[in-house]
């Protein structure tokens, strides 16, 4: 009875040190906690994209953390990089090409530490490429460690799971589909020339759905609410041929 109760002592205590690390892990922008958890997008093209993530030290001290990546599942022929550094950092951090990280499990070294006060945050910036022209996925799992007698001990993590979907069919010349203006900061106009209709779906830059509309002929989308930055609008028309299109948004 005596070795049950501390069993079920040890799993309530190492519970409760999950809950209260003071470890706090956002999409940049964003209010939900994916700190353990799992970020899910979906890359709107075969592109480069990269993903900000905010990693606060609520911890109460002062932290020196290292960033560990583990490929937990990747498709052929996806590559992946990363940046990490303070949030004042005017150059992003230290960044770490592709060919660095070339290897299933990588840890970033010593000369990329930087101390973290209590209440500030570091940037993670993740980029990853799908494979050209090939649809596929892939899961990535980013640790926050910390150097305890030369051993990197785990204290946090989130998972990435980026999915890339290749269009279903290729464009006929004959289709053709103008947004205007572009830049736009009130308004987007979407008019369709050799189709009637096409449903459209807005993508941010990391992949997050916005919104999706039917187009018959034309259709004026309000972008008042929307941050400034890249869009991407993808269309299915009712061949399901796909066309997507990159838009700015500048207030």
């Amino acid at each position: 009875m005596k070795k049950i109760i501390l069993f079920i002592f040890s799993i309530l205590i190492g519970s409760a040190f999950g809950q209260v690390d003071g470890i706090v892990i956002k999409v940049e922008g964003g209010t939900t906690d994916y700190s353990g958890g799992t970020y899910n997008v979906t890359a709107p093209s075969d592109q480069t994209y990269e993903f900000n993530f905010n990693v606060y030290n609520n911890t109460g001290s002062d932290q020196d953390w290292y960033i560990t990546r583990n490929k937990i599942s990747v498709s052929t022929g996806w590559v992946d990089g990363c940046c990490w550094g303070h949030s004042t950092d005017p150059f992003g951090g230290t960044c770490f090409s592709t060919g660095s990280m070339d290897m299933a499990s990588w840890t970033m070294g010593a000369s990329a530490v930087f101390t973290l006060s209590d209440g500030e945050y570091g940037k993670l910036k993740p980029q990853v490429n799908p494979a050209d022209g090939v649809s596929g996925s892939a899961h990535y799992r980013y640790f926050i460690g910390k150097d305890v007698n030369g051993s990197i001990v785990q204290v946090d993590s989130v998972d990435l799971i980026v999915d890339y979907t290749l269009g279903i069919s290729t464009v006929s010349p004959s289709v053709l589909v103008s947004i205007v203006p572009n830049p736009a900061s009130e308004e987007l106009l979407i008019s369709l020339d050799g189709i009637n209709k096409a449903e459209a779906t807005i993508f941010d830059v990391l992949g997050n759905k916005i919104t999706s509309i039917l187009v018959d002929k034309s259709k004026k989308i309000n972008v008042q609410n929307y941050k400034n930055g890249v869009y991407f609008v993808n269309l299915l028309t009712s061949n399901n041929q796909e066309i997507t299109k990159k838009v700015i948004i500048r207030h």
